[in-house]
């Protein structure tokens, strides 16, 4: 009897065990079915990145070339322009009423201001190409005209800048003057590179 109730007891303990380790299996393969299922929904989140990547980096590429061409194009108006100013200096240089010349403004008022006469002498040797030669001992109290025009330099920019609001103290460079009948009409701030 002894023999026959151990083996009652092994059964009851062999049939627990089994239905536990059939719970864990199930418990086992519904995690396993998660973990998948979160790998499967990563990878489509990856993909699409993935995708999202190639589309901005192909934009990308395409502003990349259009910046490059804007660039381009921006030399090509610069430099349209650098000939257009040349052009009408030299036409400027030979209006019989019309005369220019450069130099630093030392004071203004109303009616006339005083200039230290310099010159900007292009050079294609020196780093710059030029230089400014200064004429030694040529100030000059010259007469403004009633409507002279101001344009001043914002960075290599050049500006108009009301008479009234002009001061040369804020502006320390090198002007082209442009006189009718003795007096000046207009003040050009000179780039120099």
């Amino acid at each position: 009897m002894k023999k026959l109730l151990i083996l009652i007891l092994s059964v009851v303990v062999l049939t627990s065990c089994s239905n536990k380790a059939s719970r864990n299996e199930e418990i086992i393969t519904k995690q396993l079915e998660k973990v998948n299922s979160e790998i499967e929904r990563l990878n489509k989140e990856l993909l699409s990145f993935e995708n999202q990547l190639a589309e901005k980096t192909k934009k990308m590429v395409e502003l990349e070339e259009l910046v490059e061409s804007l660039k381009n194009y921006d030399r090509e108006s610069i430099n349209q322009l650098s000939t257009l100013v040349a052009m009408n200096e030299k036409l400027i240089k030979h209006l019989p009423d019309i005369t220019r010349k450069q130099g630093f403004i030392l004071e203004v008022n109303e009616r006339d201001m005083i200039v230290d006469y310099a010159n900007w002498e292009q050079k294609a040797d020196e780093p710059n190409g030029g230089h400014i030669v200064d004429q030694e001992g040529d100030h000059e109290k010259v007469n403004l005209h009633s409507n002279v025009e101001v344009y001043i330099l914002y960075g290599a920019t050049i500006g108009y800048k009301p008479f009234a609001e002009f001061d040369p103290t804020d502006h320390e460079g090198l002007y082209d003057l442009y006189f009718v009948n003795n007096k000046v009409v207009l003040i050009a701030e000179k780039y120099i590179p």
